[in-house]
């Protein structure tokens, strides 16, 4: 989707950036690197490029989540009975919730920007009823999304990007602090100078000791018929991502439920998660009570 609004004119992209990690935090995602649009492109197919505004280097922001999304979610969704009959639950919060979050980022920059501009004004230029608008631009591309004008190649964004290192072995991506413990939800591409990215550093393979190991379980998945259906043999998918659980903290590790939700998109794993999240609120809503 692409929103006009007015424009930050001058704003620091640091402020930017800061506004739109504030904003997805509070829903859950946690997971947020900047990159160089023009950077990406050079290195993508036409038909898959992200928009660069017309700019020599526009600011873009991959966006994820570690296992921190999980409770949010399933509070939302105990919450919101119109998001729990949605066909995918998880895609709409990621929609709603991302889309919220970067309309937020932008107006809380846009904002802040027009007021520190009208106090630099000559008073004779502040007249009453007087306003300068402009508009800034942006653009989300969904994970999800397969259409040929909206998809985008998030292991190639991840990559490139310098956010998380890309096996060609396994299709899984590896994030220096989570491991294989985060998904890619989205891109957004931004009206906006982007930061001093001359390039961006591709992170190695942090575990090239599994590299051979890694080889073996996916040729043993791919003869299961695991490329050919995720859900059947998702197990054998959480056993492959976890080769690296040794080299990762546990915390960082997704639950049991947001472990087969992830690869199954199960709503009986939701349902079940939801029960849980409900008997807890009980139990901390009696334990208060008794405080008291």
């Amino acid at each position: 989707m692409a929103s006009h609004l007015p424009s930050p004119s001058g704003a620091c992209q640091a402020a930017l950036l800061l506004a739109v990690r504030e904003q997805l935090q509070t829903v859950g995602f946690d997971v947020v690197h900047p990159f160089t649009v023009q950077l990406f492109n050079a290195e993508s197919p036409h038909e898959h490029q992200l928009p660069t505004f017309d700019r020599s280097s526009t600011l873009a922001v991959v966006i994820g989540n570690s296992n921190r999304l999980w409770t949010p979610f399933i509070a939302a969704l105990a919450e919101d009975s119109h998001l729990a009959r949605a066909d995918n639950p998880l895609d709409s919060y990621v929609e709603q919730r991302v889309a919220s979050a970067i309309r937020q980022a932008v107006t809380q920059c846009c904002s802040t920007a027009a007021a520190a501009n009208a106090l630099l004004k000559p008073p004779a230029l502040n007249s009453p009823g007087q306003q300068q608008r402009c508009t800034v631009a942006y653009e989300l591309r969904f994970s999800h999304h397969t259409e040929p004008d909206r998809f985008v190649n998030m292991l190639r964004v991840a990559q490139l990007s310098g956010l998380a290192y890309y096996s060609t072995t396994t299709h899984l991506c590896t994030h220096p602090f989570f491991g294989p413990w985060f998904a890619l939800r989205a891109v957004a591409a931004i009206d906006c100078g982007a930061p001093v990215l001359d390039s961006c550093s591709q992170l190695p393979c942090p575990y090239p000791e599994l590299e051979q190991q890694a080889a073996v379980e996916m040729r043993n998945l791919e003869a299961k018929g695991g490329l050919a259906n995720w859900q059947q043999h998702w197990r054998d998918w959480a056993e492959l991502r976890a080769l690296g659980d040794r080299y990762t903290d546990p915390k960082y590790c997704y639950s049991d439920d947001q472990l087969e939700y992830h690869y199954t998109k199960s709503k009986e794993v939701l349902a079940r998660a939801v029960n849980k999240y409900r008997e807890q609120q009980l139990q901390q809503q009696t334990y208060n009570h008794h405080q008291q």
